[in-house]
């Protein structure tokens, strides 16, 4: 690891890490914790993954990259309710991308149950109902696989879902 002066490099965001002498500092570009903790989930080390994000700090936190390794991390960890609060978060930061909407809906399922997910999906719909085919298959088909819904508004919304 090279080392540099632990300020910002020209609008670059940089993590610091401090030498075990405390005499200096390890500049880690976020991209590369991205980059580190992507590895770890192939990998299945989520503890690893984990501690990789906790390391960037300040708004690259809240970023839409980090929030999906994070959804990543925690379905592969099963920590539902934790996954919701981040797949809602992203589709609040980026409504018009379907990946926050079906995280949110799928992690809900998970959590609290298909009703509950159902809510999910029917407030994704309006925003991105219109180009998601995953959305439309996914609102309409849930309730005709787990309460007997109508199966011919199932499959004309799997025909409406086809043709997106």
């Amino acid at each position: 690891v090279e080392l540099i002066s632990p300020l910002r490099n020209d609008g670059l965001f940089w993590d610091t890490k401090a030498d075990p002498s405390g005499d200096t500092f390890y500049m880690i570009p976020i991209k590369r914790h991205l980059e580190y903790a992507t590895g770890y989930l192939a990998l299945g080390l989520l503890d690893d993954a984990s501690d990789e994000l906790e390391m960037i700090q300040g708004d690259e936190a809240l970023s839409a990259d980090v929030m999906r390794l994070r959804m990543d991390l925690y379905h592969q960890a099963k920590h539902w309710d934790l996954l919701v609060a981040v797949a809602k978060a992203l589709a609040r930061l980026r409504p018009k991308e379907e990946q926050g909407w079906i995280s949110w809906a799928w992690a809900t399922r998970r959590h609290k149950g298909m009703p509950e997910a159902q809510k999910v999906l029917l407030k994704a719909e309006p925003t991105i109902g219109d180009t998601s085919s995953s959305l439309q298959s996914r609102v309409l088909c849930v309730p005709t696989r787990r309460y007997g819904g109508s199966h011919t508004s199932a499959f004309n919304g799997v025909q409406n879902a086809y043709r997106l």
